[in-house]
């Protein structure tokens, strides 16, 4: 693999079905309530589809970040695609929800490139794998909670 490509993959299992884990991802408006490192939406999509744009800060390592994404792939109840650039580095996010079961599982897959630097070898692969997990982990108590 290209040094200057990192890829970071996390995955959970949810007890409710595929529908419930997507409206409670798809609900942006409720992220800061139920997702613990989201700490502010500043902009929500008006409807989840490609060119939309979703705008929130995250909390990373103790650190507040900004994000501004635009979506480009959206498949409901299967897949959404978002990237953007920080700090000269291309981040790109996919989210992969599918049945398993009676339940359902999502997994939060990261791509990160840069035109130069080996970020491979460099990047902060520890606090972006807890945040991630933290996330899915509110997720999923999210949509089992909807789903009852």
């Amino acid at each position: 693999m290209d040094p200057r490509t990192l890829e970071l993959s996390t995955s959970r299992a949810c007890a409710a079905p595929v529908g419930a884990l997507w409206a409670a991802f798809t609900d942006v408006g409720r992220w800061v309530e139920r997702i613990g490192v989201v700490e502010e939406v500043l902009h929500a999509p008006a409807a989840w589809r490609v060119g939309e744009r979703v705008a929130f800060r995250l909390r990373v390592a103790g650190v507040v970040v900004p994000f501004d994404v635009r979506l480009e792939a959206v498949e409901p109840e299967r897949l959404v695609r978002w990237s953007s650039v920080r700090w000269t580095v291309t981040g790109t996010r996919i989210w992969m929800f599918e049945a398993d079961g009676p339940g359902s599982r999502v997994q939060d897959l990261k791509r990160f490139s840069h035109p130069v630097a080996p970020l491979r070898w460099v990047y902060p692969r520890a606090p972006i794998l807890a945040m991630s997990e933290a996330w899915l982990q509110d997720l999923v108590r999210a949509a089992e909670a909807e789903a009852g």
